[in-house]
């Protein structure tokens, strides 16, 4: 006598979210069937069944930077940020004291200049960088950028604050 057995359940004609099985392919992921999805905007999307169940991929692309994007708008409404970006400036960024990782000094803004022998010292503001000159002197560099950082950012940063 023959043992049934069972037929594996299928995924197609199943929505998830946004996207709606439509067919397997012949293409694998991780040994996995990887499916044609058609998102309720009419976009396809190619995904496992995986990706599917686990809700780690819900909709098109399209639709994904979409949502994004609204995300971003809402937080920046939240947040009052709306104004910061139109001069390329933000406070959240400015107040931020991490530096580049290959910064050697230390100090955000200073680096080591090998070919002249000599500390550089740079701000960026409303998109800009801006060079505040080369020193022997690593103190005359980190107070360059003090003063650049007090004359340009300290003003920028007062205008966002809230009254108390």
């Amino acid at each position: 006598m023959h043992k049934r057995v069972p037929k594996k359940k299928t995924i197609i004609g199943q929505k998830f979210n946004r996207l709606t099985v439509i067919a397997p392919t012949n293409k694998r992921r991780s040994h996995m069937i990887v499916y044609k999805c058609i998102c309720d905007c009419g976009n396809t999307r190619y995904v496992t069944s995986d990706e599917l169940k686990r809700h780690h991929i819900t909709e098109c692309v399209s639709c994904a930077n979409k949502n994004k994007l609204e995300l971003l708008k809402e937080y920046r409404a939240k947040h009052n940020m709306h104004q910061y970006d139109k001069d390329g400036s933000n406070p959240l960024i400015i107040t931020k004291s991490r530096q580049n990782r290959n910064n050697t000094s230390g100090f955000k803004g200073i680096t080591w200049d090998k070919t002249q022998n000599k500390w550089r010292a740079q701000i960026v503001f409303k998109n800009k960088a801006i060079n505040l000159g080369r020193y022997i002197n690593i103190e005359d560099a980190i107070e360059a950028r003090l003063n650049a950082e007090n004359e340009l950012f300290k003003p920028y940063l007062d205008a966002f604050k809230k009254p108390d």
